[in-house]
């Protein structure tokens, strides 16, 4: 299908739209971060009036004993398991293909 320039053109904008459309949501959190609670809805533009920041001080520091530290090592022990499990079955894997003879070796083999 052969498209004329003013359709590309129309397609480019359509998605253009959808994509600051779809990322302002994201942009406004990121910029609200840096304002003080009550200027978070009460002044709904992308510039902040007073920057502050307090919400990454009280993230850092955590609520009810926890602090950041705490999930981020978790997060990485979880992580790292996730590898190791993943390099070992799919190493276990790979040399059943290469190896192995089974019935479906020439169809999995295509298909990649």
């Amino acid at each position: 299908m052969v498209m004329s320039r003013s359709s590309k053109l129309l397609l480019h904008v359509v998605i253009l739209a959808g994509c600051v459309l779809m990322a302002y949501p994201l942009v406004w959190m990121f910029v609200s971060s840096f304002k003080p609670n009550a200027d978070i809805f009460a002044n709904p533009s992308l510039i902040p009036r007073t920057v502050t920041f307090e919400h990454y001080k009280t993230g850092w520091a955590g609520l009810s004993g926890y602090t950041f530290g705490t999930f981020f090592v978790n997060t990485f022990i979880v992580v790292a398991f996730s590898v190791i499990g993943t390099l070992l079955s799919c190493s276990m894997a790979a040399y059943a293909f290469a190896r192995l003879e089974f019935a479906l070796k020439r169809y999995f083999s295509r298909s990649c």
